[in-house]
C-alpha cells in the first residue's frame, strides 16, 4: 500500500511540475503575442496617422494653389494658417498655425531667387535676382502617437504667378495731357524735369551741358485692367555707376470702374504698403515688389515715376510693368 502512495504522490508533483512550466510557456508566449499586438497596433495607428498628415498637406496644396489663382499678392506671410471661408480658402495672418485634432499644421514661405538662365539659386548666389512672380512653400505636419512617439511629414512645393496680365509701357515720346490710356507712348502729366525724346528712356533733362536737373516726376494715363486683383510692379532700369544719389520709384494709385471711367482714385500715392494713408513708401526695387491687397477690386490704375539724380548723371527708366490677375 505505501509504494502505491508514492506512486501516487509521484504522478501528482509530476503533474504539477507539468502545469507550472505549461503556465510559464503560456505567459511567455503571452507576453509575445502581446509584444507583437502592441507592435502591430502602432504601426496601424501610425500608418493611419500618416495617412492622415498626407492628407492635411495635400489640402493645404489645394488651398494653396486656390488663393494664388485668385489673388497671387495674397501671399506676402512667412508662415500662416489657412482656413475656409464659405468656399473660399484663405491665409489667416502672419505667425499663425493650425491644430488639427493631434496634429499641428505649419505653412511657411520662402523668397524665389534665379540665375541669369532663370534656374533657382541661393538669395548669396553671385548675379542672383529675386523672381517676385514665385514662392517656395514648405508644408509642415507634426503630430504625437498615443504611445508619446513624435512624428513629422515635410512637403516644399513652389508657388509660381506667370499666368498673369500685363501692362506695360516703354515709351513717352507722346508728351503729356492724356487722362485716360488709349496712345501708348502719351501719359498724363509731369513737372517739367523730365526726358520723354527717346523711345524706351525717360531720364532727368540736361539743363547745360553735362548738367542735369536732379529730381523729376512723371504721371502716367489711367488703365482699364479689368483687374481682380494686382500682382506686383516691375521695371526695367539703367542706374550710372557710382552715382550714389541715382535712383528711380514708383508708387500708384487705383480707382473702381464708375461706368466705364475711374471712379474714386485711391486718397494717396502708394507703395507696398498700400492704402495707409500716406505717401512715404515707394517700390524702390525694379526686379518687383507685390502690389497690397487693399488695391485688389479696383479696375483702374495708374502710376507715378520719381527720378532722382546728380548735376552730373542721370537715371534711365526703360519701361513699367504692372502685373494682374
Amino acid at each position: 500500500m505505501l509504494k502505491k502512495n508514492n506512486n501516487i504522490l509521484n504522478k501528482s508533483g509530476q503533474s504539477m511540475v507539468e502545469i507550472v512550466i505549461a503556465l510559464a510557456i503560456f505567459a511567455i508566449l503571452a507576453a509575445g503575442f502581446s509584444a507583437l499586438f502592441l507592435v502591430s497596433f502602432n504601426s496601424l495607428l501610425r500608418s493611419q496617422q500618416t495617412i492622415r498628415a498626407e492628407g492635411l498637406i495635400s489640402e493645404a496644396v489645394a488651398a494653396l494653389q486656390s488663393i494664388r489663382n485668385r489673388a497671387y499678392n495674397e501671399l506676402i506671410f512667412s508662415r500662416s494658417a489657412i482656413s475656409l471661408s464659405g468656399k473660399q480658402w484663405q491665409l489667416v495672418g502672419e505667425s499663425t498655425t493650425e491644430q488639427i485634432d493631434r496634429f499641428t499644421r505649419l505653412i511657411d514661405f520662402f523668397l524665389v531667387y534665379r540665375d541669369s538662365s532663370g534656374e533657382i539659386v541661393a538669395s548669396t548666389t553671385p548675379g542672383a535676382r529675386l523672381d517676385v512672380q514665385s514662392r517656395e512653400v514648405s508644408i509642415i505636419i507634426n503630430w504625437t502617437t498615443e504611445f508619446s512617439r513624435d512624428f513629422s511629414l515635410t512637403r516644399r512645393i513652389y508657388l509660381n504667378n506667370y499666368l498673369v496680365a500685363l501692362w506695360q509701357q516703354s515709351d513717352w515720346q507722346g508728351g503729356n495731357g492724356q487722362d485716360i490710356y488709349a496712345a501708348a507712348n502719351q501719359y498724363y502729366s509731369d513737372d517739367g524735369n523730365v526726358e520723354i525724346g527717346v523711345s524706351g528712356e525717360l531720364s532727368l533733362p540736361e539743363i547745360s551741358t553735362s548738367t542735369y536737373t536732379t529730381s523729376g516726376e512723371l504721371i502716367s494715363s489711367a488703365v482699364n485692367t479689368n483687374a481682380r486683383a494686382y500682382s506686383a510692379v516691375v521695371w526695367a532700369e539703367t542706374i550710372p555707376g557710382g552715382c550714389t544719389e541715382c535712383d528711380i520709384k514708383i508708387q500708384i494709385k487705383t480707382a473702381p470702374d464708375a461706368g466705364g471711367t475711374p471712379g474714386t482714385w485711391s486718397s494717396t500715392w502708394c507703395g507696398p504698403d498700400g492704402k495707409d494713408g500716406d505717401e512715404s513708401d515707394y517700390f524702390e526695387a525694379n526686379n518687383g515688389e507685390l502690389i497690397y491687397i487693399d488695391h485688389n477690386g479696383d479696375e483702374w490704375i495708374r502710376y507715378k515715376i520719381i527720378l532722382s539724380g546728380s548735376s552730373s548723371q542721370s537715371p534711365t527708366l526703360e519701361e513699367v510693368n504692372i502685373y494682374y490677375q
